[in-house]
């Protein structure tokens, strides 16, 4: 299941918590708790993703996009607030950041320890 984990939960997650958004008030945009809990679990997924960096980039950018078109046909661009989009923003670029940073780290420990073996 952690292989599948982030490409299959993470984006239906994200939808389910567009919806919930859109149930809480029709007329105005909140963010709300599920959101923030999404964000965290997109950060985390990345992490313990077996895929490559850019693969788990290209998933959370294409559940931010589902997420953003799930909200922007009900509210508006109008409707959203700017906290959304800093939100979103900060969040993808620390996924992409740390997810590459922590890809590099594992590759340079396995080096390292693959070096101890051969020596």
């Amino acid at each position: 299941m952690k292989h599948y984990f982030h490409g299959v939960v993470v984006p239906i997650v994200g939808v389910l918590s567009a919806h919930k958004t859109i149930s809480q008030n029709s007329k105005q945009f909140y963010l709300n708790e599920s959101f923030a809990s999404w964000l965290t679990m997109l950060v985390f997924a990345g992490f313990s993703s077996t895929q490559n960096w850019y693969r788990v980039c290209l998933i959370n950018s294409a559940c931010f996009v589902a997420y953003y078109f799930i909200v922007l046909r009900t509210y508006g661009v109008s409707g959203i607030g700017n906290d959304f989009y800093v939100h979103i923003t900060t969040t993808a670029i620390f996924t992409a950041v740390l997810i590459r940073k922590n890809e590099l780290n594992l590759r340079s420990s396995f080096g390292l320890l693959s070096q101890a073996k051969i020596s």
